[in-house]
């Protein structure tokens, strides 16, 4: 009985730590892709008025990706 919960304990430490990896990975791309997204849309297709929006639309994703790595690493 006790081999089983060995494995099992083994499997699920290994799931989690390949799912947080990968969370933090797409968080992170996510992150730097936003990023770009809306510099280029601020500069180019946005007025000066508009470009405030595109800014804090930008610092939710990346807040977002940061508190994602940060919950990556707990679970880590």
């Amino acid at each position: 009985m006790a081999d089983y919960y060995l494995i099992y304990q083994h499997v699920m430490y290994n799931i989690v730590h390949y799912c947080t990896f990968w969370m933090i990975l797409t968080c992170l791309i996510t992150a730097g892709i936003s990023w770009r997204l809306f510099t280029i849309l601020s500069a180019q297709s946005l007025g000066e008025d508009d470009a405030g929006l595109a800014w804090w639309v930008t610092a939710v994703w990346g807040s977002a990706a940061l508190v994602f790595f940060l919950v990556g690493l707990l679970l880590n």
